[in-house]
């Protein structure tokens, strides 16, 4: 079919070898899922986005463990930005399986709860609440970062 498309630039055969491939693909993952292959899809960009998420949400963490309000209202919108674009990327890229999608879901819902409680705990309020957050966010990061295997230092 590609061939087709190749040597005469027929669109319709364009068209049918992108539905293949779509169905192969929808094929593959099922497959997948049921021999119980559950690994990321692509664990080098799987890995890539894992680090920069890592980096972000630690240096989120350093900010507002420092308690430096002003410091946080200069660098805190940036590195919430960083930290809420890696995660969508992970969501967004189909990196990883149906099931390992669960994981980034947790990471995720567990960012949204945190990032309300951050303004507040870097002027030094709310400091319980913050850390009770910051430890369920940790642990659905490790559990993400455990199932995709991947390794954060490079």
């Amino acid at each position: 079919e590609c061939s087709k498309f190749l040597d005469e630039k027929d669109e319709r055969a364009l068209a049918q070898a992108q539905r293949t491939l779509g169905s192969f693909m929808d094929l593959y993952e099922q497959a997948r899922e049921l021999v119980g292959l559950d690994a990321p899809f692509e664990l080098e960009r799987v890995g890539q986005q894992s680090r920069r998420y890592a980096k972000a949400a630690a240096a989120l963490r350093t900010l507002v463990e420092s308690k430096d309000a002003g410091r946080w209202s200069r660098e805190g919108p940036a590195l919430v930005a960083a930290a809420k674009e890696s995660v969508l990327q992970l969501a967004s890229q189909k990196l990883v399986p149906r099931r390992g999608y669960s994981h980034v879901v947790r990471v995720a819902d567990s960012l949204a709860r945190l990032l309300p409680l951050a303004e507040d705990a870097a002027a030094g309020r709310g400091l319980d609440a913050w850390k009770k957050t910051a430890d369920e966010h940790d642990a659905a990061w490790k559990a993400f970062v455990d199932y995709a295997q991947v390794k954060l230092e490079q």
